[in-house]
């Protein structure tokens, strides 16, 4: 069978594939070693290759990286791995991985696969599946693990980290193609072997004669719009004490989460992204206040939240550098209440050519000062 388009049920059937691949991405169970092992075998002997010799778990995508590296510095496994492993040398383990983990392991199920579909249908699953589950968790998430770990790798390892990985960021890609199994395209099981990997370990290295398995994050934390964030701790967390600190998506030193911040240590901090985490960690309400930044104009009633307010300020020229253009914060409330029955005031960030707050409102909906206007005289 050819798939050439999708029926409206078949585009149906696409979203549960699209959760289904999410919730792989985001588990933070602990691996289930046993299978992983079992696909990563299979799926070796499927791009025919000898499976491996050696099978090493470690607790984490860095733990894993540095591992790589050195197997591949030392030219060989020390002391027990050695032993097992035998004498072969390992010089041309970056070759091999990038040559068989990519072209055989994966490149040739890839080809293979999208012989069988045709060029429309695979468009369609693309649109939904592919880059939704790509938009869902490997930019937002598993880039910025992979960031983080490529911060923390040793200044002389040998070897870029990633060569030859595997794991959760090729989630959107499995999604596709366990999507086109499920729509009826009989892809002789070409995947499976690595989709079994995926599902139950977290990133993967393999190698000739050698396999490296990592730890899936025991942590995982995020914000409404799916970013890395956490207020109180690490963002994401692994086993062995490898963590990812973030705020709203941007990647920050633990201190930045974890310090007691207030004005004068917030207008010392020399990193940018760091003292912006801090004022938001504040509330931009105190510190306001704190920090007796100067009003722009008077308070003015919101006409898009009465009876509230909205007013704006100056940024202190300590922070000039925070923003890469030149603004001023808008301080309002929040137009629903929090749990506990209170309206939070916060402070968000405009252009500084705005004097009057309620243009500088509606121009964060992106709509024309005026028509905000009227939302007042409407009620």
């Amino acid at each position: 069978m050819r798939l050439d388009s999708l029926t409206a049920a078949q585009r149906a059937l696409l979203a549960s594939v699209r959760d289904d691949w999410i919730e792989v991405g985001l588990c933070t169970e602990p691996a289930d070693r046993e299978a992983a092992e079992h696909g990563a075998i299979a799926a070796y002997r499927a791009a025919g290759m000898e499976p491996p010799k050696v099978i090493v778990w470690l607790e984490s995508p860095l733990a894993g990286a540095i591992g790589q590296d050195q197997a591949i510095r030392l030219a060989g496994f020390r002391d027990r791995i050695w032993d097992q492993a035998g004498p072969r040398a390992w010089a041309s383990i970056r070759a091999v991985t990038r040559r068989h983990a990519r072209q055989q392991v994966w490149t040739q199920l890839e080809a293979r696969a999208r012989a069988l579909i045709g060029e429309q249908a695979t468009e369609q699953v693309l649109a939904e599946i592919r880059a939704a589950v790509a938009g869902g968790l490997d930019g937002p998430v598993w880039q910025q693990v992979g960031s983080a770990v490529g911060e923390q790798m040793p200044g002389e390892s040998v070897v870029y980290w990633w060569d030859g990985d595997l794991g959760p960021q090729l989630g959107d890609s499995l999604a596709f193609y366990d999507a086109v199994e499920r729509l009826g395209i009989d892809l002789g099981g070409l995947f499976d072997d690595v989709v079994r990997v995926v599902r139950n370990a977290g990133w993967w290295w393999p190698m000739d004669g050698g396999l490296i398995l990592t730890e899936r994050p025991t942590v995982i934390s995020r914000d409404d719009a799916g970013r890395l964030h956490n207020a109180t701790g690490p963002a994401v967390a692994y086993p062995d004490g490898f963590t990812v600190w973030a705020w709203h998506g941007t990647l920050v030193p633990e201190y930045a989460i974890t310090a007691d911040w207030d004005v004068e240590r917030i207008l010392r901090e020399y990193n940018v992204e760091v003292r912006r985490c801090a004022i938001e960690r504040m509330g931009w309400h105190a510190f306001i206040e704190e920090s007796g930044m100067s009003p722009v104009g008077p308070e003015v009633p919101d006409p898009g939240n009465p009876p509230y307010t909205l007013r704006l300020y100056e940024l202190p020229d300590e922070l000039d550098d925070t923003f890469t253009v030149a603004v001023r914060i808008l301080l309002c409330v929040n137009g629903s209440t929090d749990r506990d029955g209170t309206r939070r005031r916060f402070g968000l960030v405009v252009p500084a050519h705005h004097d009057d707050p309620v243009a500088a409102a509606a121009s964060l909906y992106d709509v024309p000062v005026e028509d905000y206007r009227q939302l007042e005289i409407r009620r």
